[in-house]
């Protein structure tokens, strides 16, 4: 075997070190990666504060919905949990469910311009057939896509976090956010939410 092809592992170990020390973005740390969280809202439920022993500096605010119906879902239900049987955490024991009608589930965030990312945060809390099947979102004015919460897909007290979504918000300072009943699928369940997370 050629001693240049054993040899060049070894010889590009200085040259990671030294991008690693100039600041190279490919060695970014998590946080960098994540963001810095600037909102949380625990839907359906109260104030809950930082957790500190994770290294939270920021609480979730209590719900300031209006409209839909706030609650703990069913009664007796397990504690809700992630893919691997953890305790998924105390905002996703609370949900609000969307009212019945078009007009939806909107949630207004006070924000300063600027580009964001938001993380809705799921858990099926009741296995009632009208509530958290499929159902839409919408950002401002954009259109809206899917959240399937068929019990195929995610069954009861189990969390789906779905994909942080890249968001520009104006000189306005406002984000809206609506939950709405997918009107496409047999008339469609109610929709729903748990929380609310935003980061830069």
């Amino acid at each position: 075997m050629d001693l240049y092809l054993l040899l060049a592992p070894l010889l590009l170990i200085p040259v990671v070190w030294l991008l690693r020390f100039t600041g190279c973005s490919s060695f970014s740390t998590a946080t960098t990666e994540s963001g810095v969280i600037v909102k949380r809202i625990n839907c359906g439920g109260p104030a809950i504060p930082a957790d500190t022993s994770k290294g939270e500096t920021l609480g979730w605010d209590a719900d300031p919905a209006t409209v839909g119906t706030a609650g703990f879902g069913q009664v007796g239900r397990p504690k809700v949990t992630d893919d691997t049987g953890a305790a998924a955490g105390d905002v996703y024991e609370t949900w609000r469910i969307g009212p019945s009608g078009t007009g939806g589930l909107p949630y207004v965030l006070t924000l300063s311009e600027g580009d964001y990312k938001v993380t809705l945060k799921f858990a099926r809390l009741d296995s009632n057939v009208n509530v958290g099947g499929k159902f839409e979102v919408q950002f401002k004015n954009d259109p809206p896509f899917a959240i399937d919460a068929s019990d195929s897909v995610h069954p009861l007290a189990k969390k789906f976090d779905h994909p942080p979504q890249a968001v520009h918000v104006d000189s306005s300072g406002k984000l809206t956010i609506t939950f709405l009943i997918n009107q496409q699928v047999g008339g469609g369940t109610f929709p729903f939410i748990n929380a609310i997370e935003v980061t830069t």
